[in-house]
């Protein structure tokens, strides 16, 4: 147990090496009530029984029992450190926001952190096991999505955070697969792969329909003025339309963004021609662009979460 002195000289030089500073996180405590049978009333450095140090140098004075109440991974009451200061890999400012939620006090507003220190905290507190932290760091960091959808997606399959992974699938779905593949756990490869095909198959599903529409030798395949609507043939313009349409909506990376698009395309893709377009007869919306879309549309409703498929690998 390290001595009173100790831990004083440990307050007036708590960063021996550097000129790091962080508050230690037992200041403002209050447990005259929760802890006054096991614990002083008032938690200093005077009556710590246990200090580590972070990375770039600081000393945080700690007590084994909160450490054990609240945590699975640092040393509890039972492990002699015999006065030695543990050594741990994580800087200052994230262990004095991370060990502040072992103390009975108010726990610090990860609000007003940005989503880098956000993320060290939440990876620190898994790996410590710092349950108070655990559930209020994953909270914080699904609210900065849709940005850095990836970065939280693997942190939330790592952690397992179902709900999490959920919602952050469709910010980055659409993503080029092999820069999204490369940072996936071994046992999410498969699923992500059937996942993508899922998405995939969809535009080429599309493709098909328009090869297998024979082209027109008129100039135009559906002026308002056919009787019945437009013809089972399609002109070249309106061809060449829908493939460009097709190749453009495959490359949107974000679920939500094609699902706008699908409304409403030539809003997106005012360059878009239609045979009807130099017509007396204009219409606004072609009626082959309508009818592949809400094909499309249907078809991206069927395909299932992301989960669906990790778990039909996982009962198979």
């Amino acid at each position: 147990m390290t001595t009173a002195a100790g831990n004083v000289s440990h307050v007036l030089n708590s960063s021996p090496h550097t000129l790091v500073s962080a508050e230690q996180p037992w200041i403002d405590t209050k447990c005259k009530h929760l802890f006054w049978t096991f614990l002083p009333q008032r938690i200093s450095a005077l009556n710590s029984d246990i200090e580590v140090q972070s990375s770039d140098g600081f000393i945080f004075q700690l007590h084994r029992l909160l450490l054990e109440a609240n945590t699975g991974a640092f040393p509890g009451s039972e492990f002699d450190t015999q006065g030695e200061i543990v050594q741990l890999t994580e800087p200052a400012e994230v262990l004095s926001v991370l060990l502040a939620f072992i103390y009975p006090k108010k726990f610090t507003n990860l609000a007003k952190h940005g989503f880098e220190l956000v993320a060290a905290i939440a990876e620190a507190a898994e790996k410590y096991e710092v349950f108070p932290a655990m559930y209020t760091c994953s909270v914080r960091l699904a609210k900065f999505l849709p940005a850095h959808a990836p970065e939280i997606f693997m942190y939330a399959v790592k952690h397992d955070y179902p709900e999490i992974v959920s919602e952050a699938v469709p910010y980055f779905a659409r993503s080029p697969f092999t820069s999204v593949l490369a940072k996936f756990p071994p046992a999410y490869v498969v699923p992500w792969s059937l996942y993508r095909e899922a998405w995939s198959s969809v535009f080429k599903d599309a493709i098909k329909v328009i090869k297998k529409l024979e082209l027109t030798t008129q100039s135009s395949c559906h002026r308002s003025n056919y009787p019945y609507g437009p013809t089972l043939e399609l002109c070249g313009t309106c061809q060449t339309s829908l493939y460009r349409l097709f190749t453009a909506l495959e490359e949107i990376d974000t679920v939500s963004a094609l699902k706008e698009t699908l409304k409403s395309p030539r809003s997106k893709y005012s360059d878009l021609k239609c045979c009807e377009d130099s017509s007396s007869y204009n219409s606004s919306k072609c009626p082959y662009m309508g009818i592949m879309t809400e094909q499309c549309r249907s078809k991206i409703e069927k395909i299932p979460d992301f989960l669906s498929f990790v778990n039909s690998k996982v009962e198979g």
